[in-house]
């Protein structure tokens, strides 16, 4: 029973260097645009509370709060995918049929593709596709767009 009045209490009246933690938490947090996790945001707190003279809370503590408060970095919450062009629909790679003869005589006998992922000023990504002829080194043509669709 002692302890069911002891977590009453708490919850009634909170502890005042938590929230004041919480709301070192959720400034810093701010600060750097939601793009430290809790490591990175720890290290922060941990040096705001030495410069102010305090003792420094604990990395699980910080994260625990995080959690609470429902901070979560958004930096690093996807997993990145490259695009990569020597990768067929199965995931293997295509054979090697120049074998490394750029050189050729005669137009349009070897083309070659490239595909660049770039990242768009709104955060997508924009995959700039070229073919070119390695006879005259001209670019026959390119194409921009969201999906990689030109050089398949």
């Amino acid at each position: 029973m002692s302890t069911y009045q002891y977590w009453q209490v708490k919850f009634e009246h909170p502890d005042e260097d938590e929230e004041e933690l919480k709301a070192v938490i959720q400034g810093l947090f701010n600060y750097y645009e939601a793009e430290y996790g809790v490591r990175r945001l720890t290290s922060q707190v941990r040096d705001y509370y030495r410069l102010i003279g305090k003792q420094a809370p604990n990395h699980k503590r910080v994260q625990r709060l995080m959690h609470e408060m429902g901070l979560k970095c958004t930096k690093y919450n996807r997993r990145v995918r490259k695009y990569d062009s020597s990768k067929g629909p199965n995931g293997k790679k295509g054979k090697n049929k120049l074998n490394r003869r750029f050189m050729s005589d005669r137009k349009y006998q070897k083309m070659v593709c490239d595909i660049t992922e770039l990242k768009a000023g709104n955060g997508k990504k924009v995959y700039l596709e070229i073919i070119k002829d390695l006879a005259t080194k001209q670019v026959l043509t390119w194409a921009i767009g969201q999906h990689t669709v030109f050089c398949k």
